[in-house]
């Protein structure tokens, strides 16, 4: 998936840059992607012990 200008794949690991608190992920906080939609732009990303669901990935602003 690309977005932004970079290419995401499952596997590469990602940081948190903006404080999410409806989802509990904090700026800073390093995660791995585990899943991508790439119909729907939606992202995975597991935290430590729990997974984070994306909707819209790159699409309006809630991702």
């Amino acid at each position: 998936m690309e977005r932004f200008g970079w290419t995401f794949c499952p596997g590469e690991k990602v940081m948190q840059v903006t404080n999410d608190y409806d989802r509990e992920v904090y700026n800073g906080d390093l995660g791995v992607i585990s899943g991508l939609d790439m119909e729907e732009s939606e992202l995975t990303v597991r935290f430590e012990d729990r997974l984070v669901f994306r909707p819209g990935f790159g699409g309006t602003g809630d991702g």
